[in-house]
């Protein structure tokens, strides 16, 4: 089948009825790298956890500082110690 019929074939892994790349579904209908399509027309999401900061991602580590859903936990105190240590990184370089 072809790339845009809204068909999904042994062809076309997705179908999100647009020809833009970056969005999970390349131009050419081939699932991107670090997403998850579903559906038709596809719906892509990011896969959070696979290493890849892709899309919305802000990270891509289950840790402390970065939540399941691969955002920053901007309340954790390995985040705020950073943004202080930049901070004064930052001050000392102004003086």
């Amino acid at each position: 089948m072809i790339c845009g019929d809204l068909i999904i074939s042994s062809l076309n892994e997705c179908e999100d009825d647009n020809f833009h790349s970056g969005d999970g579904c390349t131009n050419k209908c081939q699932i991107e790298k670090g997403w998850d399509c579903i559906g038709i027309p596809s719906i892509c999401r990011e896969i959070c956890g696979d290493k890849f900061i892709i899309g919305k991602e802000e990270c891509d580590e289950k840790s402390d500082i970065c939540t399941d859903k691969c955002l920053i936990n901007k309340d954790s105190w390995e985040f705020k110690a950073n943004q202080t240590i930049d901070w004064l990184s930052t001050a000392s370089n102004v003086f």
